[in-house]
């Protein structure tokens, strides 16, 4: 249980580091596409790690690349879906994508849950490694589609 809780404190920590200092620095050099690529690697690589984890030493890398890969993408994902939302649609843009959001943080737990009791431990989280690929290889294929404010800035 103390270990559980250490990992938490450690998680809640490097998100709160990631997002008020790196993406604040980071964000203006490389815009939310670069930003977001980088977290989806990220994600991936710590979901995989999770997934193999027999150590404490190699749970905490695999949860700080999970806090430091969310925060980056959290934030990236926001501001494109601003910049993409029609100026008088941004509300009710914003409002679906956190409802999207949501409906992912009810239904993984469940989908996680599933595969723990058919596959084994290991087996949400590679699944979710899986799915962050997946949604990787969809962003890589439609990079030069994405907005980027530090692009647009600069053109």
């Amino acid at each position: 249980v103390k270990e559980s809780g250490l990992g938490f404190a450690l998680v809640g920590v490097m998100m709160a580091f990631t997002q008020g200092v790196l993406v604040r620095r980071l964000l203006p050099k490389w815009g939310e596409r670069k930003l977001l690529i980088v977290g989806m690697v990220l994600m991936s690589l710590a979901f995989a790690f999770i997934s193999l984890a027999e150590t404490l030493p190699f749970m905490a890398v695999a949860m700080t690349f999970l806090a430091v890969g969310n925060g980056f993408v959290r934030p990236s994902l926001l501001g494109m879906v601003s910049l993409l939302a029609d100026s008088k649609q941004q509300g009710l843009v914003m409002g679906a994508s956190q409802s999207a959001a949501s409906l992912g943080r009810i239904l993984g737990p469940v989908i996680g849950g599933a595969l723990y009791v058919s596959l084994g431990m290991g087996s949400p989280f590679f699944a979710a490694s899986l799915v962050t690929l997946f949604g990787l290889f969809i962003l890589i294929l439609k990079y030069r589609l994405l907005p980027d404010q530090r692009s647009s800035k600069n053109v």
